[in-house]
């Protein structure tokens, strides 16, 4: 998604983390549904994309196949700790 959007790849210094878990997550569904932008691709897949202005491939994004199936994600500077 990153490669294809911004020609750019997660290096060594980034980590991604995901969560294919269907239950809601209301703190970081909220974050996505503020900030994201929106892609659709074919039946059956939607993007929602929330990236930061200082570095666009940091951010989150969650994808739902099919309407039912959510995979949620990021990608974060490696050792990040929330304050």
């Amino acid at each position: 998604m990153i490669f294809l959007h911004l020609g750019q790849i997660v290096g060594p210094e980034d980590e991604v983390f995901c969560n294919a878990l269907p239950r809601p997550e209301p703190a970081f569904d909220a974050l996505v549904n503020r900030f994201g932008s929106v892609h659709e691709r074919g039946p059956g897949i939607r993007v929602e994309w929330a990236k930061t202005p200082e570095k666009p491939i940091y951010g989150a994004f969650r994808i739902t196949l099919f309407g039912q199936y959510q995979l949620r994600g990021g990608v974060l500077p490696r050792n990040y700790h929330q304050p």
